[in-house]
């Protein structure tokens, strides 16, 4: 995104890169649309959210799973010790 900020502002000059917070009518907005600045950012925010839902599971689902798997020994050592329960028992379940 910074490669394509620099090049575009390379291409304007100063007073083209000043965009007005007020509303000037339906032209102000048509020469918005016709900037490329608009539809590279517009682009960079619908890449940015599915990357963001990646990033985000990955940062919660493999904590939680490296977890869980360092603490099963202790689970079944919980369960068969404390609750006579023999979670791995192979003659268990539907039949």
């Amino acid at each position: 995104v910074e490669a394509w900020l620099q090049e575009d502002s390379q291409k304007h000059s100063a007073a083209d890169k000043q965009i007005s917070l007020h509303w000037n009518g339906w032209r102000s907005l048509w020469s918005l649309l016709g900037q490329g600045r608009t539809y590279m950012g517009i682009l960079y925010s619908l890449m940015q959210l599915p990357l963001g839902i990646v990033g985000f599971t990955l940062a919660i689902v493999l904590p939680v799973t490296a977890y869980s798997v360092m603490l099963s020994p202790l689970a079944y050592k919980v369960s068969s010790e404390l609750f006579a329960f023999d979670l791995f028992e192979s003659d268990w379940g539907l039949h």
